[in-house]
């Protein structure tokens, strides 16, 4: 007999440790003062944290490690969950304090994947790096909901490399990267749903101190669902039988009683049970596989959808003007950033001289004098008109210049240039004209009598295999046909 009585108290706490996972029990109920943020909290800490856990350490390799390590984050985050629905906010030291631990984890999570980043599960660790401080919303207010999207917007990014390599190839590296932003996503949805303003505490209850984490710190974090059959759930009970079973301890009494009453009934416990018919099983009904699944609750994690991100562009503001310049340095005359000015002229000059000319638009520069060589660079409808150069006239990077020369320039040379007409006098027909990557080109010849010759110079050239040399031979194209 006492081996009896002692089988079935061992069956009575196995149901009643079932009926209390499953918090549908109203026993569970009447004695719970937690809020019902909290319970909320514990069946989405089950469902999906755990379950998290588990695949994470299921794929092998850093991540079985890295798996605990979120394992112990997740229960630092349980204990200060479980703190709040039973204290009232701490002070601002104690919050430190409260807060510790769960920094601690997360940071475990952070160095683990700096040590391992030439491993091949590279992306898997980042993600969750970049992702588990959403954890850290305990410590967020006024809108903690806004800081969980942005840490799931940071692991996003290592998840997407995620589907990109093993969509096709390992669908299971796929499962558990949108797994985790599932994650993100449904706890997201539950904090704005119970924690807007950030973290609930009870109100009702004593301030919060660090020495609160000690009592809950003992127990041990969310075990994995059971792989085996669970124990059946406890037989029906009535209504009214239920509902009054926890006045008081006599009443406990009463139900204890009955619940024994209906375990001795033995083979007959099952009696009220409905019979599972053919039509009822999957693989005798293959329709039922069919039907479209339960409603989802507001817990669940929201179907997947990639973010629609807005791409922002700094404003284009125009450079700053420079300031002018005309002046004479060591023997270089440098013009500079000049706009407009039609006046400029160098009287004074010798021959060891240089005139510079750098981006200048719309502006006229007179020469009174021989000088050594002249450079216009980067110009822009400037016209310059000089009397004689030693060595060479250069235009390079302009657009729509001119130049006259009034005597003799040895060497004319036109280097990516669009625009440029030179206007020489009959002295400076034996010039040297040399050309690279320009066009528009004219040479324009001043005669005694006034009247001017126009010569385009070529742009195009064209270039056939002479077999007899066994060469390439390169001819311009006469623009003058």
């Amino acid at each position: 007999m006492e081996q009896l009585v002692s089988r079935l108290e061992a069956v009575t706490n196995r149901l009643e440790a079932v009926a209390s996972r499953g918090g549908g029990s109203t026993i569970k109920a009447a004695v719970d003062d937690d809020p019902a943020w909290f319970d909320d909290f514990k069946v989405f800490n089950a469902k999906f944290l755990s379950g998290f856990v588990n695949d994470t350490i299921a794929l092998g390799g850093e991540l079985e490690q890295m798996g605990k390590f979120v394992n112990e984050a997740f229960h630092c985050h349980l204990v200060l969950m479980e703190v709040a629905a039973r204290h009232n906010r701490p002070s601002q030291t104690d919050l430190e304090g409260l807060l510790k631990p769960l920094s601690e984890a997360i940071s475990k999570v952070q160095d683990f994947r700096e040590k391992n980043r030439s491993s091949k599960q590279f992306n898997h660790l980042s993600a969750i790096s970049e992702g588990l401080p959403f954890l850290g919303w305990v410590g967020v207010a006024p809108k903690p909901v806004l800081y969980i999207q942005q840490m799931e917007e940071s692991a996003q990014f290592y998840t997407n490399k995620l589907l990109k390599e093993f969509r096709e190839s390992d669908p299971k590296q796929a499962n558990w990267a949108t797994s985790f932003i599932q994650l993100l996503k449904g706890f997201a949805a539950y904090v704005k749903d119970h924690h807007q303003a950030g973290l609930m505490w009870n109100k009702e209850k004593s301030a919060a101190t660090p020495a609160a984490l000690a009592v809950s710190a003992h127990k041990p974090p969310v075990p994995p669902p059971p792989s085996g059959f669970a124990p059946p759930p406890p037989p029906p009970i009535q209504a009214p039988t239920v509902t009054h079973a926890v006045t008081g301890s006599h009443s406990s009494e009463d139900s204890r009683s009955q619940l024994f009453a209906q375990l001795s009934k033995g083979s007959e416990v099952t009696a009220g049970l409905k019979k599972v018919t053919d039509d009822m099983k999957t693989h005798k009904n293959p329709e039922l596989r069919n039907q479209p699944p339960l409603k989802s609750s507001a817990l669940d994690p929201r179907p997947y959808t990639p973010p629609n991100l807005k791409k922002f562009s700094a404003p284009v503001s125009k450079p700053a003007k420079k300031p002018a310049l005309f002046q004479l340095q060591n023997k270089k005359w440098v013009i500079e950033n000049q706009d407009g000015n039609t006046n400029l002229e160098i009287s004074e000059c010798n021959d060891k001289q240089t005139v510079y000319m750098y981006k200048c638009h719309a502006s006229k520069v007179h020469i009174n004098g021989k000088v050594n060589s002249i450079i216009l660079d980067s110009c822009e409808k400037c016209v310059i008109e000089f009397t004689d150069v030693i060595s060479t006239f250069e235009f390079t990077n302009c657009k729509a210049c001119k130049v006259q020369i009034d005597g003799f320039a040895p060497t004319i040379s036109i280097e990516k240039t669009d625009g440029a007409q030179v206007f020489i006098n009959p002295k400076c027909l034996e010039s040297q004209i040399v050309t690279a990557k320009s066009s528009e080109m004219n040479i324009c010849v001043m005669k005694p009598d006034g009247d001017l010759t126009e010569y385009p110079l070529p742009e195009q050239f064209k270039t056939v295999w002479n077999p007899a040399t066994s060469k390439f031979i390169t001819t311009t194209m006469d623009l003058n046909l």
